[in-house]
């Protein structure tokens, strides 16, 4: 699996995204092979790359109050997670990912990002702009999830 380009215009966040741009991101890109079982990253692990999924099924899962790990998301081919350590350094993840099946990960780092950001405006601009337009999608869907999931819980009262 090598056309990176390929899997990254497939990829929600990056459509839009000008053929210039997916080309220095594709290069850029590591290919990650993960078997059936494991973890790619846990959740409170330092965040130091976004990831692409090339190719499978890995599942997002989060730590209750009980320290249990629970299903949050299931996600497959052309999907995106792990942004925001691309905006906020510091911050550890908050989810840990684990491959569902064998898949192929492109993983894109932060320091590589911020390379090719300083090397070229143009490119800084239209990723941010992708990357904003994928968080502000993201933010829209859970805050509907949250509304709709008080009115049930309202409902039950």
């Amino acid at each position: 699996m090598k056309d990176h380009k390929k899997t990254l215009s497939e990829a929600l966040l990056f459509r839009g995204l000008p053929e210039t741009a997916l080309t220095k991101l594709a290069k850029m890109a590591r290919e990650k092979a993960l078997t059936q079982g494991a973890w790619l990253c846990r959740e409170g692990d330092d965040g130091d790359a976004m990831y692409v999924i090339a190719l499978g099924t890995v599942r997002v899962l989060k730590r209750d109050p009980t320290g249990k790990d629970q299903e949050v998301a299931t996600l497959g081919s052309a999907s995106c997670f792990g942004e925001m350590a691309l905006v906020l350094k510091d911050e550890k993840r908050a989810a840990s990912v684990v491959a569902q099946e064998p898949s192929t990960i492109l993983e894109l780092s932060r320091d590589g990002l911020e390379k090719l950001c300083a090397e070229d405006d143009g490119f800084a601009h239209a990723f941010y702009k992708a990357l904003a337009r994928g968080l502000a999608g993201r933010l829209r869907s859970s805050s509907g999830d949250v509304a709709h999931y008080r009115a049930q819980l309202l409902d039950r009262r």
